[in-house]
């Protein structure tokens, strides 16, 4: 016969049904079933997927591990300076170029999914306020931002319902703290974040009332990476635990201010952490280290493209697909 421990003061939770949205450890009673359930805790990897077609650092990035979106960029040697106004899509296998933004840019931001997005503010020939909308083909101008800045701290939301947050503003790049939503025609300030940072990570595909930002840095010229992570209710953020390695220009995704996952970034490191409200986890790494890389997707299908892989490294096409089984086993008590 087995044995088995009493657990003093621990408690079951007991359910009508199972929540639609275990987080993995979570144990409970189903009532209905008469069955303990637990969601387990399922170890993620990353795998290789389709080059982009224009290898590219600093790009913006959203979407979904089979429906991403690669916004601008910058590629030392291309016209305009090397601010690219490529914009590409992801099937799941393979990149496809599709409409131009109508300005080039880098250090932009990438808010929304592949049909409906936003690419706001950035560098050109200076920081930029200009917000350029997409369908699926192409891009027209939207409202400006309050705040010209470049490399934005976090961004999540949707094209009619986005947020923005931190970044680094001009004169001497310094962080900032401002934050901004966006309803379709125009920009607001909104509830300012605790921590000045740029070059963050962010829950990409968060609504806007309920995401999370992480890591970052305080100026581009002096580093001071940044660990402090920040979830944000639609009125204000708060301080949570930190990553457990710091650093900035890193890719993220994530569902919720609960659900995320952070990658890469300074100093070229291809070091994974999972989110779950409480606390960070350490996962597998990238097979490739890579700084100024973008993202997007979820905790479960992620994304990770372009980006410099080595201090001095050119640019990279690369493409690495997060998976991670989600669902829950079944322990008979009945």
């Amino acid at each position: 016969m087995a044995n088995y421990k009493t657990n003093h003061g621990f408690v079951i939770r007991h359910r009508s049904s199972d929540p639609d949205n275990p987080q993995e450890g979570e144990i409970w009673y189903n009532t209905t079933t008469q069955k303990l359930r637990v969601a387990p805790l399922l170890a993620g990897s990353w795998a290789s997927g389709g080059n982009l077609n224009q290898a590219r650092r600093y790009g913006g990035g959203t979407g979904t591990q089979t429906a991403g979106l690669a916004i601008g960029g910058y590629q030392p040697g291309q016209p305009n300076s090397g601010n690219l106004a490529q914009t590409e899509e992801y099937d799941g296998s393979s990149w496809t170029e599709s409409g131009d933004l109508s300005t080039g840019r880098y250090n932009t931001s990438g808010i929304g999914i592949q049909t409906a997005a936003l690419a706001a503010g950035g560098y050109s020939t200076t920081h930029l306020n200009n917000t350029e909308e997409y369908d699926g083909t192409s891009w027209t101008a939207g409202g400006d931002l309050n705040t010209s800045r470049m490399g934005h701290a976090g961004n999540f939301g949707s094209q009619t319902a986005g947020l923005m947050a931190g970044g680094f503003v001009s004169p001497g790049e310094t962080g900032t703290d401002v934050v901004e939503s966006y309803n379709g025609t125009s920009w607001s300030e909104v509830g300012d974040l605790n921590t000045a940072r740029g070059y963050a990570g962010g829950s990409n595909q968060s609504p806007y009332t309920d995401g999370v930002i992480f890591g970052g840095g305080t100026s581009p010229l002096s580093g001071n990476l940044k660990n402090e992570t920040e979830t944000w209710d639609g009125t204000s953020w708060t301080e949570t635990a930190n990553l457990n390695s710091g650093r900035w220009s890193l890719g993220g995704g994530g569902t919720s201010s609960t659900a995320a996952i952070g990658f890469g970034g300074q100093p070229f490191t291809g070091k994974t952490e999972e989110w779950n409200g409480t606390s960070w986890t350490e996962s597998a790494d990238l097979a490739a280290g890579r700084n100024y890389l973008s993202g997007c997707g979820t905790t479960s299908l992620g994304l990770a493209f372009a980006g410099e892989p080595g201090p001095g490294a050119s640019p990279t096409t690369s493409t690495e697909e997060w998976t991670k089984a989600v669902g829950a086993r079944t322990i008979d008590v009945s």
